[in-house]
């Protein structure tokens, strides 16, 4: 089995056939290029957008054909662009002349041409037409029907908007994030808007063959989505959803052409699909198990942060808070002081123990050892210094401090500590009258 798939991919990547060539080649260039452009649609918040327009160029592929009675892609490509523009126009009208919201003109924008574009389809499919022009594979898409002279079009699409892109970068980028800012600069934000809109619509009608009206949106969207869970600056979430557009048209047409009756299209869009999965879960920024294994790693620090402090405290009762040989009685004791489950007591201990800030003399009694002796008195002096400054500085009764500070004991910073200690002047007693353990005392 493992073989079979080996070969596959050998065969696959060898380009024996000039027709797996040119759909790949097809399928890569109209990935990537609809993937860069959807970044710019996904930071002005245009999402459903992009699939009001993929859903719309329908009609005007139906109605290039009838009117000049080709399947000649350029022909295609101008009444889908042409049809992209009107439904731009019509959303943009619907908004700023009626009281229509956003979402309704664009729901009432796609089924409409939509709905036009499938009634033009049956009129051509009734007259005989419709199985030698193959405008079905426009709404599901077919890259086994890429023609070299398709492939030239499409790459034509693809260096045009790189070009764009390349010249008009700062000006896209200002226009997205800051229209107010981008005026100040002499920047025409209509222009920029205008050319925006028409390659978003240019490139979504080079793509209908490949992925399909209906598809062609996840090309636009997706991708981005991918990005921006990765990383948040703009050239990275660029340069990724590119990649990730490039992989899922190499994935789709790869599928397609090991597995029989598979079509390009869908298996593009699943490919998108599998990578917002694995971005969802892992990445790194906002991936789902990203933030559940930062969640239990502060549990757990403030846990153990806690178990340190209440030895500190065990140790301070006893006289000598200095003194890291006295023993704590029980676990049970510290759970009177802390509120503290016993299994997460118990896994806190043998962390400490493994770190070697707690010493455990026999069954029930434990030490904090120098190096936890240390870390306990970090803890608790930013505890006290919290507690002075909220005192000192916000005037804040000093019964009603010990909440806040025990919260805040975690966040502060070695930074902040030393500007909280130079702002009291280092204050020796907290406003309890405890002692505040220094480093150097």
């Amino acid at each position: 089995m493992s073989t079979s798939l080996i070969d596959l991919f050998v065969d696959f990547f060898s380009f024996g056939s000039h027709n797996t060539i040119v759909a790949t080649l097809g399928c890569v260039m109209v990935s990537i290029a609809t993937a860069l452009i959807g970044v710019f649609s996904y930071l002005r918040k245009e999402s459903l957008l992009g699939d009001v327009v993929s859903h719309s160029v329908l009609p005007g592929v139906v109605l290039a054909y009838l009117l000049f009675l080709s399947k000649n892609l350029l022909i295609l490509i101008a009444g889908a662009t042409l049809s992209g523009w009107f439904s731009i126009a019509y959303i943009q009208y619907a908004q700023q002349r009626t009281k229509l919201k956003s979402d309704t003109a664009l729901a009432a924008t796609l089924s409409t041409f939509f709905g036009l574009g499938m009634l033009l389809l049956s009129i051509v499919q009734q007259s005989g037409k419709g199985s030698q022009s193959g405008l079905n594979d426009f709404i599901f898409g077919n890259a086994a029907a890429i023609t070299s002279f398709d492939l030239n079009l499409i790459s034509v699409v693809f260096v045009v908007i790189i070009l764009c892109l390349f010249f008009l970068f700062n000006s896209f980028r200002l226009v997205c994030f800051d229209k107010d800012f981008a005026v100040s600069r002499g920047i025409s934000v209509q222009f920029i808007e205008f050319c925006l809109s028409t390659l978003t619509t240019i490139v979504i009608a080079s793509g209908i063959q490949t992925v399909g009206a209906i598809l062609i949106s996840a090309l636009l969207m997706i991708p981005s989505a991918v990005a921006s869970l990765w990383t948040r600056k703009l050239l990275w979430v660029m340069l990724i959803s590119g990649i990730a557009g490039g992989v899922s048209g190499l994935g789709g047409v790869f599928v397609s052409y090991t597995t029989a009756s598979m079509p390009t299209g869908p298996w593009i869009v699943m490919s998108l699909g599998m990578m917002m999965i694995v971005s969802i879960l892992f990445s790194p920024r906002k991936g789902v198990l990203f933030k559940k294994w930062n969640l239990m790693r502060n549990r757990r620090k403030i846990h153990t942060e806690n178990i340190l402090k209440a030895l500190y405290k065990a140790h301070e009762r006893q006289g000598d808070a200095s003194v890291s040989t006295l023993l704590y009685p029980t676990l049970d004791t510290i759970r009177k002081h802390r509120s503290i489950d016993k299994k997460t007591l118990q896994r806190g201990m043998r962390y400490l123990i493994k770190k070697h800030w707690v010493i455990q003399k026999d069954a029930t009694h434990y030490a904090l050892s120098t190096l936890g002796h240390r870390e306990a008195s970090a803890i608790v002096r930013k505890h006290r210094l919290w507690e002075m400054y909220l005192t000192q500085k916000m005037n804040i009764k000093a019964d009603h401090v010990h909440p806040n500070a025990e919260a805040m004991e975690h966040l502060i910073t070695p930074e902040i500590e030393a500007q909280i200690q130079k702002e009291l002047n280092s204050p020796s007693h907290d406003p309890h009258d405890r002692r505040i353990p220094y480093e150097d005392a």
